[in-house]
């Protein structure tokens, strides 16, 4: 149940960061992009709808194993 509970809520949030960037809109994705890969939980899939995106500056990644 509590696993359960943990998986849901791990949807959530990623399903939050995936929207957080909107390509085509002419805003600075950068950052967005950046916290969608640092936040996903290890063994996840990152993706983002088909458009353009808007990378202004540098996106780190540091310390990210089984993405």
């Amino acid at each position: 149940m509590i696993r359960s509970v943990f998986y849901i809520l791990i949807f959530i949030l990623s399903t939050a960061y995936v929207n957080a960037a909107i390509p085509n809109d002419g805003i600075d994705d950068s950052k967005s992009i950046e916290n969608m890969i640092m936040n996903s939980p290890p063994g996840s899939t990152v993706s983002l709808k088909t458009g353009t995106y808007d990378i202004c500056s540098k996106i780190n990644i540091k310390n990210i194993k089984d993405i």
